[in-house]
């Protein structure tokens, strides 16, 4: 059977260092320069702000990891293939649900992500959320946070792979026996 299908893609790639700044001159940088047919990106805080790009160029624009609930209600050429953070959380806190937690602490970042996991997780969970402690972008120390959540029976944890290392690590650091609730790593 011949393959019918065109397989000469180009693949152009520009850094976004996971900051609005710099995701939309690196997308105007390729559109400006190149040909380009789509425009993906990840991370709800570069691909939000790459929606009105996308409507300026008439690109479509494909989320491979964007967890705000609205991002495809912004526009026509914005497309997702990751759940929303409505669509995570609540199946994060009917998981807690069903495991019979009562008493959990929010521990999540400072940022769109981290305020659309915790909108919904507080929505759908049915126990007692005992605290609610943010940190930004930057932070990799954990270790108060997880002194004063350690009466919690779980933390839910919102955050990004660098955060996940250090709490985890953190955990064990300090022999907190803590159950950690999240979406990356559960």
């Amino acid at each position: 059977m011949e393959d019918k299908i065109n397989s000469n893609v180009e693949l152009y790639i520009e850094d976004s260092q996971s900051n609005a700044k710099d995701g939309i001159s690196a997308a105007r940088k390729i559109l400006d320069t190149e040909d380009i047919d789509i425009v993906v990106s990840l991370q709800s805080a570069v691909v939000v702000p790459l929606v009105g790009i996308a409507d300026e160029y008439k690109k479509p624009l494909i989320a491979t990891a964007i967890s705000q609930n609205e991002f495809t209600q912004k526009s026509k050429n914005a497309f997702r293939i990751f759940p929303s953070a409505g669509q995570e959380a609540a199946l994060q806190a009917d998981f807690a649900n069903k495991k019979g937690f009562k008493r959990v602490s929010l521990l999540t970042i400072s940022d769109e992500y981290g305020a659309s996991m915790k909108e919904q997780f507080k929505k759908s969970f049915k126990g007692e959320i005992i605290h609610e402690e943010t940190f930004a972008a930057g932070d990799t120390d954990f270790r108060t946070a997880l002194q004063k959540l350690s009466d919690s029976e779980v933390i839910y944890f919102a955050g990004y792979i660098p955060h996940y290392v250090a709490l985890f690590r953190q955990r064990e650091e300090l022999g907190k026996d803590i159950t950690i609730l999240s979406n990356l790593i559960t």
